[in-house]
């Protein structure tokens, strides 16, 4: 089994030294009630690009123009939030 994580301020901290995570998000289905769930991987950029998806999917990219919403964490952490985001600790 592999241990999952929602720190995702760890997250950032790991992504920010140039890591790139392996992850779980719900993937938007018909059935509201019980979301899929898929593999995908999260890598930041530079700073306000950050990639949360898989073959092309997006779960929760951050964008530049988003620099206006806050700090970068902060809005990082509300992506992670709103696709059910849980990874996987390399620790």
């Amino acid at each position: 089994m592999y241990k999952l994580s929602r720190d995702y301020k760890k997250l950032f901290n790991l992504i920010e030294k140039g890591a790139e995570i392996a992850a779980w998000a719900d993937y938007r289905s018909i059935n509201k009630e019980k979301p899929l769930r898929d593999i995908c991987s999260v890598k930041r950029w530079k700073p306000y690009q950050i990639n949360i998806g898989s073959r092309g999917i997006s779960y929760g990219d951050v964008y530049p123009f988003e620099s206006e919403e806050g700090p970068e964490i902060d809005v990082f952490i509300q992506h992670c939030e709103s696709a059910n985001l849980e990874w996987i600790d390399p620790t």
